[in-house]
């Protein structure tokens, strides 16, 4: 389904596609596509046994939410990581989940 701009409010411009997601002018919220997002999420799932489900201490979980908070691929609206779709409160709980682009 293509995006399509609905309106514009102080600013923003709302854009609806699956989700109604809201941005900046000039930057468009993109997920990877279904069969991308199942990848990845199988491959979390791998690193998870593989590596053990050993939890990240709440300090370290604030330090990685605060890097993908500033990051270009985040998505402020769903909480969501651009790059590889993951939820970010679930992906910085176990220490077998990385960041994709590597900055955590």
């Amino acid at each position: 389904m293509p995006t399509v701009a609905t309106r514009r409010t102080n600013g923003k411009i709302r854009f609806k596609k699956r989700h109604d997601l809201t941005v900046e002018r000039g930057e468009k919220p993109t997920l990877p596509n279904r069969k991308t997002l199942a990848k990845n999420l199988l491959e979390a799932a791998g690193q998870a046994v593989k590596k053990g489900f050993k939890p990240r201490s709440k300090e370290d979980q604030e330090k990685c939410l605060q890097v993908c908070h500033k990051c270009e691929f985040y998505i402020k609206s769903q909480d969501r990581c651009g790059k590889c779709g993951c939820y970010l409160s679930w992906k910085t709980k176990l220490r077998a989940w990385n960041c994709p682009e590597g900055k955590w």
